[in-house]
């Protein structure tokens, strides 16, 4: 057995209640199944099985929240198993909102203060930027580009519409007049491509 520390639970006439420990170490929330939830001598509280939390919050289980929550420097919020093996987080960066897995924050998603999205990249160019690499284009892109889909592959880009060999794959190139005013269409069960005007 162990030397006995005593925990203080104290009131100021402040109206500040306090609790704490004599030896400085850590304070430790329990029933008869065992400890609830543990505050380190560092700060950093740990619940629900977790007692030696390694970040300023740590949680197993489920958790519901209502309202708002507000996290400073950088604004990291990760969930992940008892292992730690998997993980995704959100990061406040600046004001732009990330979501990542693993920590691979430079392969995630990005949402900037402008509103461009990006995927696979941190600094998406138009209001979709999905990247599987850099091509290595350098220039500016046209006014009227909304969307960039790029990778680094030697062997090329593409973009699949996939649909049951039963029906048609299209893709419609619309105005304020209709939705379908131009198409390009491929009728698979026919096995022929139409481009419409």
């Amino acid at each position: 057995s162990g030397a006995a520390y005593t925990t203080h639970l104290n009131y100021q006439n402040t109206g500040v209640n306090f609790i704490s420990q004599a030896n400085g170490g850590n304070t430790q929330f329990r029933n008869s199944a065992g400890t609830l939830m543990q505050l380190n001598s560092s700060g950093q509280l740990g619940i629900a099985g977790t007692p030696n939390a390694a970040n300023k919050l740590t949680v197993y289980g489920t958790t519901y929240q209502t309202d708002t929550s507000y996290w400073s420097n950088q604004g990291v919020a990760s969930w992940s198993n008892h292992s730690g093996a998997d993980f995704f987080g959100l990061r406040a960066t600046g004001r732009d909102l990330m979501l990542a897995s693993n920590s691979d924050w430079a392969n995630g998603i990005i949402v900037k203060t402008d509103g461009k999205v990006g995927i696979g990249t941190t600094s998406p160019t138009e209001k979709l930027h999905v990247s599987d690499g850099v091509s290595g284009f350098s220039g500016s892109y046209n006014a009227r580009t909304t969307a960039i889909i790029e990778s680094s592959s030697s062997a090329g880009t593409a973009l699949a519409i996939m649909s049951k060999n039963t029906g048609n794959s299209a893709l419609w190139l619309g105005d304020q007049d209709g939705e379908t005013v131009g198409q390009i269409y491929y009728n698979h069960p026919s096995n022929y491509c139409l481009l419409y005007t």
